[in-house]
Parts: C-alpha cells; sequence; structure tokens
C-alpha cells in the first residue's frame, strides 16, 4: 500500500468533496453524454491536468497525482473520471511529451482550462485496435507529409478541435513506427467513422 504525503491526502480530500458535493446527484445517470460540466468545474478548481507543466495550464504534479485525482472522482462518478483519463493521460499527454512547442501552445491551455478536448484515432474498421494491422499510413510527397486512411470509434470527436492520429511511417524511415503520432483538424461528421484521406500535415516536419 503507497503511504501518502499530507500534501497528497489534502489533494484527494479536496477532489473528493467536490464529486460528493457536485457530482453525485447525476452519477450513473448521464446515459452515454460526457460530463463535461464536471470536467470543466475540476478546471476552474486547479484538479484538471495536474500532471502538466503549469506554463500550458497544469498543475505541474505527476502521474500519479493525477491517478489520485481519477480515483477520488471516479468513487462517485466514472464517466467523468474517463473523461479525466482521456484529458490527462492519453491525447494531450502524448502531445505534452512528444509534441512540438507549436503543437502544445497551442492545443494544451484550453484542455487544461475545460474548454476543448484532443480525442484520439486509433482504431480501424479492418484492424480495430490492433495498430500493428493499421492502415493509416504516412507518404512523403516533396517537402510535405501526407496522411492517408481511416479510422473509427473516434471518441468524444464531435466535442475535439483535434484528433491525434495513430499511424504508421513508410518502412525505410528512421521514425517508422506504429505508435507514431500527429494532430490533425476534426471531420464536421458526428459519424462513427472518421476518414482521414490525403490530408497536408507539413508542420509535422518541425
Amino acid at each position: 500500500m503507497i503511504s501518502l504525503s499530507s500534501e497528497r491526502e489534502l489533494l484527494v480530500s479536496s477532489v473528493a468533496d467536490i464529486a460528493d458535493r457536485e457530482f453525485a446527484d447525476r452519477a450513473f445517470d448521464w446515459n452515454g453524454e460526457a460530463p463535461w460540466e464536471n470536467v470543466r468545474r475540476l478546471a476552474e478548481q486547479g484538479f484538471l491536468g495536474v500532471n502538466f507543466p503549469e506554463k500550458y495550464g497544469g498543475g505541474g504534479m505527476t502521474e500519479l497525482d493525477a491517478i489520485l485525482v481519477m480515483e477520488a472522482v471516479g468513487r462517485v462518478c466514472p464517466d467523468t473520471a474517463e473523461l479525466l483519463y482521456n484529458q490527462q493521460l492519453v491525447a494531450p499527454r502524448a502531445i505534452e511529451l512528444f509534441g512540438t512547442d507549436a503543437a502544445k501552445e497551442r492545443y494544451l491551455p484550453p484542455v487544461l482550462a475545460g474548454e476543448d478536448n484532443v480525442a484520439i484515432g486509433i482504431s480501424e474498421p479492418e484492424a480495430g485496435s490492433d495498430v500493428g494491422a493499421m492502415g493509416t499510413h504516412i507518404e512523403e510527397d516533396g517537402s510535405e507529409l501526407v496522411l492517408n486512411g481511416e479510422k473509427t470509434w473516434v471518441s468524444h470527436v464531435e466535442h475535439s478541435s483535434a484528433v491525434l492520429v495513430w499511424t504508421k511511417f513508410p518502412e525505410d524511415s528512421a521514425r517508422s513506427s506504429s505508435s507514431s503520432t500527429g494532430t490533425a483538424s476534426r471531420s464536421n461528421s458526428t459519424t462513427r467513422t472518421w476518414r482521414v484521406t490525403t490530408r497536408h500535415i507539413s508542420s509535422w516536419r518541425t
């Protein structure tokens, strides 16, 4: 069992208090709707993205602190905890770890303020979530990169200004990897399949 410091105990109790007072009434009653209002409330109190650098609006804490926040919320409202997981440990976190400075400055502050979301496109109609079998790929076109493929089950894309797309680079590329990522503007469609066809992402080179 992990012994928490007094600071972490205060973090957990503060988040739990908000969840008990403000999230309990609608917990387990969202019926597939995303509880964005709860996420915004946590952002207002400084509990969204606690594991991100302060310069982007985060709390400058650790992954453990982010997990403790999710756990405290999840004991009351699992739907809100699932959104916190997406916001703190999935697409935005990948941008913070691997993105360019321009991408971080563009996407992270609004996400950490609870005003935006970055979805993640991994699953495909034929490959499912098997990244080794995915068909979405990068082609080089002169000085630009072209992203081609099809993604499906992109959760919360209708609430997102961007999608982090998992793709493959050419086999002879030094960056060839089934876990390579990049951002692309979202489709206007809210259907379950999100198509990416010959979308230029030249800014990815920087």
